[in-house]
């Protein structure tokens, strides 16, 4: 009997959660297979019924198939259509959970190249939002898949309150990110080391004449490792933020509080040599700003920001940056993963990953300045 015009999809939308559509979809599948509503090598209803049926946009449930099918939990052809994947054939070698803090472009990249090699290695990967960088205390969506489903390993992506307690009381093995944690349970530890790539810059400021960095950021706050860096350097130092502000959505907050902040800096009765911008979105709005004050760069300011590969701001020159590539990092998780994996959760040594100072010419040398 066709499903479809019996039972109906055994889920529904609800518009009043702040879960995205697509992930609801993703979800509302997910639990099908699980449950057995759906069996292995079922073909489902084609993405137009489906999205009429649940009254969705087809780009939402196109968007969900396409994650479904790379966690390994469908294969969607042309011609054989969307069909549940066979059990038999996809015996998963684990079950790892990710658990990450933010849904912003680096992590979106980053979490869906990490899952596509997660599938390739036959791992199965469930992926799950910790309730945005606002809500890091919610833990009753992690509480969820762990009460409902068997995980091998643990990934959590930084270090949120309770978390980590929450995966150790239940005796699961897990990877941290951002900090070795110590517990008999900790596999290893992913760390970011952004140390080499903020000594390389400031060598650099040196070597195009600067005397003077501004740090611009989107909010105020102390950030120790550039200003050691800039400090042993011989530097001198100043920070710039923007205003706090609740309107707008987080990135497009930041992208006015950049904005912000440069004016402040431009209204000073003198420039600093460079100004480093902390965050790409930021970077965007300061940019602006620059950009509408006619301010020549490099020759009357050196501008050096923080950027995601594939996400730099749109400026005439290329941008001096210190820039993260989401790929790679997945690339090193997935590398984290398998060897825990292997080795049975022994792997103790800690892998390190740094992003890369690269030179645009939104800086010069000292020959440079000024003509």
């Amino acid at each position: 009997m066709n499903k479809m015009s019996s039972s109906g999809i055994p889920f529904a939308i609800d518009r009043g959660s702040s879960e995205g559509i697509t992930k609801q979809v993703v979800n509302g599948f997910t639990s099908a297979f699980r449950s057995g509503f759906y069996q292995p090598g079922e073909r489902l209803p084609s993405i137009k019924v489906m999205a009429a049926h649940l009254g969705v946009s087809e780009m939402a449930v196109r968007n969900a198939v396409r994650r479904l099918a790379e966690a390994g939990e469908l294969i969607a052809r042309r011609r054989t259509g969307i069909r549940v994947a066979e059990s038999g054939k996809q015996a998963w070698q684990a079950h790892v959970l990710f658990v990450y803090l933010s849904d912003t472009y680096y992590f979106t990249a980053r979490n869906r190249h990490f899952a596509h090699l997660m599938n390739q290695a036959n791992i199965r990967l469930t992926a799950q939002l910790l309730g945005g960088l606002d809500n890091q205390e919610d833990l009753s969506k992690i509480r969820t898949v762990l009460d409902c489903q068997s995980v091998d390993l643990v990934v959590l992506d930084g270090v949120a309150s309770g978390l980590i307690s929450e995966v150790v009381q239940r005796g699961i093995p897990f990877v941290s990110t951002g900090s070795a944690t110590v517990s008999r349970l900790a596999a290893a530890s992913l760390l970011d080391d952004q140390h080499p790539a903020f000594a390389a810059m400031t060598q650099y400021c040196k070597e195009c004449g600067v005397h003077s960095i501004t740090v611009i950021s989107p909010t105020n706050g102390h950030i120790p490792i550039i200003e050691e860096a800039i400090a042993e350097a011989g530097l001198a130092f100043a920070h710039v933020a923007g205003i706090e502000e609740e309107d707008g959505d987080g990135t497009e907050r930041i992208e006015c509080q950049g904005y912000q902040a440069m004016q402040q800096l431009l209204q000073q009765d003198e420039l600093p040599d460079a100004v480093y911008i902390t965050d790409d979105y930021a970077a965007r709005g300061a940019l602006t700003a620059l950009l509408a004050a006619g301010v020549e760069v490099p020759a009357e300011l050196q501008v050096i920001i923080w950027a995601n590969k594939g996400h730099c701001p749109v400026f005439p020159k290329p941008l001096t940056r210190i820039e993260v590539d989401p790929q790679d990092h997945a690339q090193a998780y997935s590398e984290l993963v398998r060897s825990v994996l292997k080795t049975n959760g022994v792997t103790k040594q800690p892998t390190v990953v740094s992003p890369r100072f690269i030179i645009g010419e939104t800086t010069c040398t000292r020959g440079r300045k000024g003509s």
